[in-house]
């Protein structure tokens, strides 16, 4: 598993975020960076009650291993949220929850550790 969070350079949707991955995955397919590239779904979900999250799973074969990735990809203010799970190609691994809970746990903890420390002055009452 790894996670990026990383600051929104230029201002992007989310939904033109996500398509600019897609490209660059594609496009290292094509220079050769993969023997084999396919995504075989893609959908939405909500890490929390107001955060959605594209969600595309691949099977890619790079110049030697071949495996399924599954990457998580949101909005987090300032920042974009990315995660991205790879497996062994074995099919259990379609029939799981696709790291979905853990992702979510960590989108939590990403977006709990954003938020100030109580000071004197914001302290709630």
């Amino acid at each position: 598993m790894d996670c990026f969070i990383y600051p929104k350079k230029i201002d992007k949707d989310l939904e033109s975020h996500y398509q600019d991955f897609i490209d660059t995955l594609k496009y290292m397919k094509k220079k050769g960076e993969f023997k084999s590239f396919e995504v075989l779904k893609e959908d939405e979900v909500m890490l929390d009650s107001q955060t959605k999250a594209k969600r595309a799973l691949f099977r890619i074969t790079n110049k030697s291993v071949p495996y399924y990735s599954v990457a998580y990809l949101a909005d987090l203010g300032d920042k974009y949220f990315k995660v991205r799970i790879s497996n062994a190609l074995e099919d259990r691994f379609l029939h799981s929850d696709l790291g979905w809970n853990a992702t979510r746990e960590l989108y939590t903890a990403v977006k709990r550790a954003r938020k100030p420390l109580p000071t004197p002055a914001n302290k709630p009452q």
